[in-house]
């Protein structure tokens, strides 16, 4: 079994600085994200999804808090 977390679709068009599409979490109408129990043969790819936090990430931040 796999969890997986639902993100809106990819936007028609990527962004000009780094060439990536930006998309953002789907939410439920309860304001929940939406997210998935699968059967991992149900898989067509994986992703890898960066973090738009701006010019500097927060010092807070660790491997352990985010």
């Amino acid at each position: 079994l796999a969890y997986v977390e639902w993100f809106t679709t990819t936007p028609l068009r990527r962004d000009e600085r780094h060439g990536m599409y930006k998309i953002s979490r789907q939410m439920r109408d309860n304001g929940t994200h939406s997210a998935t129990v699968i059967s991992v043969s149900e898989l067509a790819r994986s992703v890898h999804l960066y973090p738009c936090f701006g010019p500097v990430a927060p010092r807070e931040w660790s491997s352990d808090s985010v």
